[in-house]
């Protein structure tokens, strides 16, 4: 996707047919004409944001469905770092702490947390050591 309008003008349409509507009942529901929804599907009209809300409660799915991928494809910068992480991955940790924590005491939950780790190396290892070996 070029930038984040026709990500969202292509959400509408993928979230659309997964949910077996038609661009005219999707129309009929917040008002626009079957052309219009077109339109805003192949990203030649920008979908406003009561637009958007409209959509979203038609097809029963939260706004932040649509606009996921530019949330996910923020990098966070954490100090005297090189590198920088997706916002969805540091998301998901801060998520996954919380729900160790709920769940564990501290001693087990950083059991859980090491093992975590080193799967998440293995992966690594094999995605992308590997590749560079190969190479």
């Amino acid at each position: 996707m070029e930038n984040k309008d026709d990500f969202i003008s292509e959400k509408i349409r993928q979230i659309r047919i997964l949910k077996n509507r038609s661009q005219e009942e999707l129309g009929s529901f917040i008002g626009l004409s079957k052309q219009a929804v077109s339109r805003i599907e192949k990203g030649n009209r920008k979908v406003s944001y009561i637009e958007l809300s409209k959509i979203a409660e038609y097809l029963e799915e939260p706004v932040e469905a649509f606009v996921e991928e530019d949330i996910k494809n923020k990098l966070i910068h954490m100090k005297d770092s090189v590198a920088a992480i997706p916002k969805f991955a540091f998301d998901f940790l801060t998520d996954y702490k919380k729900f160790l924590l709920k769940r564990y005491s501290k001693e087990e939950a950083k059991v859980i947390s090491n093992e975590m780790i080193n799967q998440i190396n293995n992966i690594y290892e094999k995605l992308f050591l590997d590749e560079h070996e190969q190479e």
